[in-house]
């Protein structure tokens, strides 16, 4: 038994026994009582292992605040998807005029199934493209213009004479717009998924009915997938008009020339006006077949790269506290460097998964909630919850695997649950609060939900001990009291490190944060509300951020105002 000598029982072992280990004890003389055991006073072992558990639980809850700009913005993408799915946009209360839901439920003739097919494949194009290109100008921040079916635009000039918008365009099936709803020169287009193959498609663009869009100078898309094919067979057929018309030109045959200039004229526009489309072929008929799967397809693609983003910081800001903490273990002695390497390791391998996960079902769910018909769960999905859920799983999962192994017993797990749900719960909402004092995507969130975890855990550990309070044993009360003890000591060996990330990462800032910080401390004691958002000002300016406000009167306003907070 670790750190006993030959034959003796620690304490620690006979708090860490099973009841059956205890019951063989008895067989051989060693008579135990299991529920005394259990009451035996906490080892320092077993003291640090619960502030390591705790430290880590408020290291995850400040990862997930760290995502919540991710998920958001990711998140937002999600919903274009999801609004192109069912049609509705119940965010704005715009109904679109074509969805995916509502184009699978189109009529197929059996004599012309495969021509139906394709025809209601294309019109699927057109509301996945739309899709699709609002969610990557979310995702890149691009907030100015909106890409939009020209059915479901007002009617108006083109700019060229012509009229774009409304049901039925004759030339355009998308375009951009402005905030206003203004069309933007340049940006409508026509989407032909037409022919089976790119040379079918080659040739179905060259017939005589496309000519209004050669004659308008519209831009075709193509599938992606046909795209390089449909431009060498539009090459193709231009050198080989070029030949005919070098020969008719020597017959010296007017009609026959003009017509071949025509046909030459007809195959160098359709080239010229080509574009890639943002799906396949098989795409498109795979969104007309089987939109639900379709949809969940996109989703997953835009989750992933929600993921992948989010690991990347998890592993920084993981790493990097798990660095910190197992160098101060090495220097005190407590640990080897191979084992504080190996640590290390773990814990960046660990905050990536971990991140990954939040990022990827975090803008999932917030997609979801930010389309929901509720008004109360769209104004959720506004907060860091969706990013928070899956922490909360896993945390409370740790919690009960604990309790599972005996670690704790049946009190410390509701007490731990009790305060890990307060503690996330209050996290997302801190993450969001910190987005708009300290307005840097990752560092709000960040110190928002380590804030917020952190008081809250607090919080909710003084009501429990309240509870506890006149049911204490004098005893207990010094075991407490040396416990309290023990934590000012720890809340000082890790301001210690948390100086020491701001040395090592954050050498520039370290004179105008602490300046911050002390007018941000001489604030909060003599009640100075703007002298307080002013040091906050500071850290945030400082990052390259642009504060919200910059006094009470102008906090009260902006809470006050109609407009909606962007954070």
């Amino acid at each position: 038994m670790s750190g006993c000598q030959e034959n003796e029982i620690c304490f620690l072992d006979i708090y860490l026994m099973t009841h059956t280990e205890i019951a063989f004890l008895g067989e051989i003389g060693i008579m135990l009582d299991p529920d005394s055991v259990k009451k035996i006073p906490k080892t320092p072992q077993k003291k640090a292992k619960k502030r390591d558990a705790l430290d880590d639980t408020t290291i995850n809850a400040g990862l997930a605040g760290a995502q919540s700009e991710i998920t958001q913005r990711y998140g937002a993408a999600n919903k274009q998807h999801l609004v192109a799915y069912s049609g509705t946009d119940h965010e704005s209360g715009q109904q679109l005029s074509k969805s995916l839901k509502g184009i699978a439920k189109g009529r197929i003739n059996p004599e012309h199934k495969e021509a139906n097919i394709n025809q209601q494949g294309g019109y699927d194009a057109e509301v996945k493209t739309v899709a699709i290109e609002e969610a990557e100008k979310i995702i890149s921040g691009n907030k100015n213009t909106k890409v939009t079916r020209t059915d479901d635009m007002a009617k108006q000039p083109d700019g060229k004479g012509n009229i774009i918008g409304g049901k039925n365009d004759q030339l355009y099936d998308i375009a951009e717009v402005d905030k206003n709803g203004i069309y933007i020169e340049g940006t409508a287009r026509q989407l032909k998924f037409v022919g089976g193959t790119p040379q079918q498609c080659a040739d179905n663009l060259l017939i005589p009915k496309y000519d209004k869009y050669r004659d308008a100078d519209v831009p075709i898309e193509v599938p992606s997938d046909f795209y390089d094919g449909v431009k060498k067979e539009l090459e193709k057929k231009a050198e080989e008009i070029k030949k005919q018309l070098a020969a008719v030109e020597k017959k010296g045959d007017a009609e026959l020339v003009a017509k071949k200039k025509a046909e030459l004229d007809r195959v160098e526009k359709t080239n010229k006006n080509l574009k890639k489309g943002k799906l396949t072929k098989e795409e498109a008929i795979e969104a007309r077949l089987h939109p639900k799967l379709s949809t969940a397809k996109d989703v997953a693609k835009i989750s992933h790269r929600a993921g992948c983003e989010a690991a990347k910081i998890g592993a920084m800001i993981g790493g990097g506290i798990s660095f910190i903490r197992n160098s101060v273990a090495v220097i005190k002695g407590d640990q080897t460097p191979g084992n504080a390497a190996f640590e290390v390791t773990k814990d960046t391998v660990g905050a990536a998964a971990l991140s990954y996960a939040t990022g990827f079902f975090g803008s999932a769910l917030k997609g979801a909630m930010q389309n929901a018909p509720s008004k109360y769960v769209r104004s959720l999905s506004k907060t860091n919850l969706p990013g928070t859920v899956l922490t909360v799983m896993f945390e409370t999962g740790k919690t009960l695997k604990r309790y599972a192994e005996d670690e704790i017993d049946g009190t410390e797990c509701l007490t731990e649950l009790g305060e890990k749900g307060t503690g996330m719960l209050a996290s997302a909402m801190g993450a969001t609060i910190g987005q708009v004092v300290i307005p840097i995507p990752i560092l709000g969130g960040l110190v928002g939900g380590m804030i917020g975890y952190s008081m809250s855990s607090a919080y909710y550990n003084s009501l429990v001990n309240a509870l506890n309070e006149a049911k204490l044993a004098h005893e207990e009360r010094l075991r407490i009291e040396a416990e309290c003890h023990e934590a000012i000591i720890a809340i000082k060996e890790y301001r210690m490190e948390i100086e020491l990330v701001i040395a090592n990462y954050l050498q520039q800032h370290v004179q105008v944060f602490n300046e911050a910080f002390i007018d941000m401390e001489n604030a909060y004691n003599t009640g100075d509300v703007d002298k307080f958002i002013g040091g906050a000002n500071r850290i945030t300016e400082q990052l390259g951020g642009k504060p919200p406000f910059v006094s009470k009167t102008q906090f009260d306003e902006l809470m006050n105002n109609q407009t909606t907070i962007r954070i």
